[in-house]
């Protein structure tokens, strides 16, 4: 079901695994976040990650910052935000320098939300 051709099949796969917490699954949820075609999966799985232990996703979303395509490092920077975990701050702040305006500003909406999150205020 992972390499499933359906759309929605990858995305209820997606939900599944979040909502089972399978970290082993952290990988396959990383690409489909960050690179499938279909706009629900990427969500899906942005979502799925959310409910994962951070440290199994921080190291491969923090390397996607540095990938080539923007929409990449745009959603990776996203997701670090979303993750809400302060390990990601010191990634998020080298991703403050990105040649792309889109990445610079998802980076900076990260970080207000990781400091929210810290305090408490989200």
């Amino acid at each position: 079901a992972i390499n499933d051709p359906v759309n929605g099949v990858r995305q209820e796969v997606a939900r599944a695994l979040g909502f089972a917490r399978i970290a082993a699954a952290v990988p396959s949820l990383v690409a489909w976040a960050l690179g499938d075609e279909n706009p629900g999966v990427r969500e899906a799985a942005a979502e799925a990650l959310i409910h994962m232990p951070p440290s199994d996703a921080i190291s491969l979303l923090a390397e996607a910052l540095s990938y080539e395509d923007e929409n990449v490092r745009g959603r990776a920077a996203e997701i670090l935000g979303a993750i809400g975990d302060p390990v990601a701050v010191s990634h998020l702040i080298r991703s403050l320098q990105d040649e792309s305006p889109q990445v610079r500003e998802a980076a900076g909406r990260s970080l207000w939300e990781i400091g929210f999150a810290g305090h408490g205020n989200t």
